[in-house]
């Protein structure tokens, strides 16, 4: 899992870990991100990263309502 390293107890991730997280793809974390679903944090290049415990969060919400995620779908989960 890329994590990357900051001061924080609550790492940020990439794209493609922080989907391994959720179970879905790295489009998917993506467009919820972009749907205002899932927050992330641009770096200064403008790359999108995601805090683990956002992540956790999201993926316990869909578990507790029964959702599997979306992996294909073009449709995002409304959280």
């Amino acid at each position: 899992m890329d994590i990357i390293p900051n001061s924080s107890s609550d790492p940020l991730l990439n794209r493609k870990p922080a989907a391994e997280v959720l179970e879905v793809s790295a489009h998917t974390v993506w467009r919820w991100a972009k749907a205002g679903l899932l927050p992330y944090e641009p770096t200064a290049g403008g790359i999108w990263r995601y805090r683990l415990s956002h992540l956790k969060e999201l993926k316990n919400d869909l578990q507790q309502r029964g959702q599997k995620p979306m992996a294909d779908s073009d449709q995002a989960v409304a959280v």
